[in-house]
């Protein structure tokens, strides 16, 4: 869930500061864009460990 500070500050800098939508709409995009490769990072830093954990190195050596 996305806290209601964060939401208000959101309304706020689009009504107050930047009325004009097309400004608004490409600063939310590329804050969009920002954020997906370090959502792709932790998500492959996640399936890496739980990985290590399934699947340890000894384990592994020993199948042919």
């Amino acid at each position: 869930m996305i806290p209601a500070s964060y939401l208000y500050k959101d309304i706020y800098r689009q009504t107050w500061l930047d009325p004009d939508l097309e400004c608004a709409w490409a600063r939310q995009e590329a804050a969009r864009l920002d954020a997906i490769p370090s959502l792709r990072q932790s998500l492959a830093t996640l399936l890496r460990r739980v990985a290590d954990i399934l699947y340890p190195a000894g384990l592994a050596s020993g199948h042919s």
